[in-house]
């Protein structure tokens, strides 16, 4: 899950040897699918959704601050990155901040 595998690479393998024994299994072999069109909300008004997200799984502790954020009136955005942007997206990251 890092877009550059020359500076993900070059954290060394003592970083990875660390890193390795916190992931779970699911997550070191999780492959993301092609993001789905987005929708609009016209798309979803009057449809009868019932929205839910697992509260047992990691995709929680992601609703959990996107539901503070807009309760607090904060902008949430995307940087055009994997994880670790430090590594992969640098000058990105340090635009941003």
């Amino acid at each position: 899950m890092n877009d550059d595998l020359a500076a993900w690479e070059a954290l060394g393998d003592e970083y990875h040897a660390r890193l390795a024994k916190n992931y779970v299994t699911w997550v070191r072999r999780y492959l993301a699918p092609a993001p789905p069109s987005p929708h609009t909300p016209e798309d979803l008004a009057g449809k009868p959704i019932t929205w839910t997200i697992g509260g047992l799984t990691p995709a929680v502790a992601l609703l959990d601050n996107v539901v503070l954020a807009v309760k607090s009136g904060c902008p949430i955005s995307a940087l055009m990155c994997k994880h670790f942007p430090q590594v992969s997206a640098p000058e990105m990251l340090a635009a941003h901040i």
